[in-house]
């Protein structure tokens, strides 16, 4: 009995950063209720989903799934161990032609994350969305 104790403590601190999620190590799904496009500069009410894929991917799953934009991640900026804490990290993405950045940040203001695109053949793209909550994939 003492010795599954004692292995139950070593695995729970574990077990609580997976919970938490760590974006720079853990595949996770950022859901949002709102969003702003800062091309339009309108907000919009409406969820969706980012889905982020350490050192892979983040896709952007729109209209209950009928619809994906996937964003390579071309590099990483910043360490942010815990989710539910203040912090930010910083992904570096290519969408086809284009180049940005995909941030997404804690503070007393709340969660968010911003995608910055920049292409040299058309305007670029600014979205701000707003995330209620975080889940591990």
């Amino acid at each position: 009995m003492k010795r599954l104790l004692f292995s139950f403590l070593l695995v729970l601190p574990g077990l609580n950063g997976w919970c938490q999620g760590n974006p720079g190590q853990a595949s996770l799904t950022w859901n949002y209720t709102r969003l702003y496009n800062g091309r339009n500069q309108e907000e919009l009410t409406t969820a969706g989903q980012l889905v982020s894929y350490p050192a892979q991917k983040i896709d952007w799953v729109q209209n209950n799934g009928a619809y994906t934009d996937s964003y390579t991640i071309t590099g990483v900026s910043g360490s942010w161990g815990d989710v539910s804490a203040t912090g930010s990290i910083t992904f570096l993405v290519q969408w086809g032609t284009s180049t940005g950045t995909f941030v997404f940040t804690r503070d007393a203001n709340g969660l968010v994350g911003e995608l910055t695109l920049a292409n040299p053949n058309r305007p670029g793209s600014y979205f701000k969305f707003y995330i209620a909550s975080v889940s591990p994939n």
